[in-house]
């Protein structure tokens, strides 16, 4: 295992999650971990979100909670540097299409269409939506979301059928989590954005830490030069991290920065 203090002047990036890993209760940012991404950027070091999260899917006032100098979502459908939109790979219309079809017919499923403006649900338990999602009725409806809106993840729940990866093997990468599985655009991942991310801002990859809890990290935390999973972690990502930090719950985001970089 790599531990590692960086040199005087040299800038290092830390990549961090957000659901299980800097958020604590409630999709808040404790103020352990916002005062040491501040500390870590005093010293001139990067942070940026890593997240599966859509743009539009982030909570309200995060982005004034938390100042970052990047954010990375959708699995790495997205990427913005200080504001500036670097990449985009959302899914296509008549991908998004399909996928909708299969879902109204599989009853049993639910899904969340998760797009840079807004999000679009599918569920037949009128309280599982949320009241900002958007209900779609049928396949259709996604001529109602395009152009004007750009879907970069889908989340299917609980548990995604064998008979859709088959199908859409060639298209679509899953990951599934306990209670439901993201499904991206095939090439899109949290460590190809990264990298994308390292090469705009001139950092050499070995002076990277990437912090996450769960399956959809696990590549995040392969591409770090130090891969950092939370004491609450899923099982796979602690069989390949290089160190383990204390839970969310606990602020294991700041005790991971203090660390290795402060």
């Amino acid at each position: 295992m790599r531990n590692p203090k960086p040199a005087p002047g040299e800038r290092w990036a830390v990549f961090l999650d957000l659901d299980g890993t800097l958020f604590a209760e409630k999709h808040t940012v404790p103020i352990a971990n916002r005062e040491a991404i501040a500390a870590a950027r005093a010293k001139g070091h990067l942070v940026f979100l890593n997240t599966g999260r859509s743009f539009a899917h982030l909570p309200e006032g995060l982005l004034e909670q938390v100042e970052a100098d990047g954010i990375i979502t959708g699995n790495g459908a997205m990427l913005q540097i200080h504001g500036v939109l670097h990449h985009e790979a959302a899914l296509s219309e008549e991908l998004v299409e399909r996928i909708m079809e299969y879902v109204f017919r599989r009853r049993e499923l639910w899904a969340l269409f998760e797009g840079y403006h807004h999000t679009y649900a599918i569920s037949r338990d009128p309280e599982r939506r949320k009241a900002h999602q958007i209900p779609l009725q049928s396949p259709g409806d996604v001529k109602k979301i395009y152009p004007d809106d750009r879907i970069q993840v889908v989340a299917i729940g609980e548990t995604v059928p064998q008979d859709f990866i088959h199908l859409f093997r060639d298209e679509l990468s899953v990951i599934q989590s306990p209670t439901y599985a993201d499904v991206s655009r095939k090439g899109n991942t949290k460590a190809a954005a990264m990298e994308m991310a390292l090469t705009l801002a001139g950092i050499h990859p070995d002076h990277t830490i990437a912090i996450g809890d769960g399956a959809n990290d696990r590549d995040m935390l392969l591409s770090a030069a130090v891969g950092v999973a939370m004491a609450n972690a899923h099982p796979t990502l602690l069989e390949v991290a290089d160190h383990m930090t204390l839970s969310n719950l606990d602020c294991g985001v700041a005790a991971a920065i203090h660390k290795f970089l402060l």
